[in-house]
């Protein structure tokens, strides 16, 4: 390190965060920029910082919160996790049925939402599911069919805007 100073990407499970190299008392030490971010910007540094998106190198202030393990174990994206019978969050492959399930806000008891016929059905159920209970803000919905199309739906109807300066 020179100077003792630098910033490196630390790769871990295809995952990108940035740490920040330093020397105190002739010992190289680190700390994950967001979390240098998050110190500075609030003045405390809580023991779990996460990222709201799930990206690792948006690092705008905006996009950190302070989180529990819980609450970032829900936050966390299905795309990362291997030998899963699906591709979305909260579904699980049984009988030749797609079953849907979350754990509830204290991450203690399964809340079983039901049996489907479509992966993509179930995926949606658990996305109404984490909306009815309001677990949006620490939860990553599935990219279903569904949800793109929900998404693409807050666009219709938009009027012009005719008076900008």
């Amino acid at each position: 390190l020179k100077n003792c100073l630098d910033i490196k990407k630390n790769k871990q499970i295809n995952k990108c965060y940035y740490r920040i190299y330093f020397c105190r008392n002739k010992k190289i030490h680190y700390l994950f920029l967001h979390r240098l971010f998050f110190y500075w910007h609030h003045g405390y540094l809580p023991k779990l910082v996460d990222h709201k998106d799930t990206n690792p190198q948006n690092n705008k202030i905006e996009n950190l919160r302070e989180l529990n393990s819980k609450g970032n174990a829900r936050n966390s994206n299905k795309k990362i996790r291997k030998n899963c019978s699906s591709k979305y969050k909260g579904v699980s492959k049984q009988r030749n049925k797609w079953v849907a399930r979350i754990k509830d806000l204290n991450g203690k008891k399964d809340i079983r939402i039901g049996l489907f016929n479509e992966e993509d059905d179930a995926g949606q159920a658990v996305n109404n599911k984490i909306r009815e209970l309001g677990l949006e803000e620490v939860s990553v919905l599935n990219d279903t069919p569904q949800e793109r199309a929900r998404r693409l739906s807050l666009f219709d109807n938009l009027e012009p805007i005719t008076n900008l300066k």
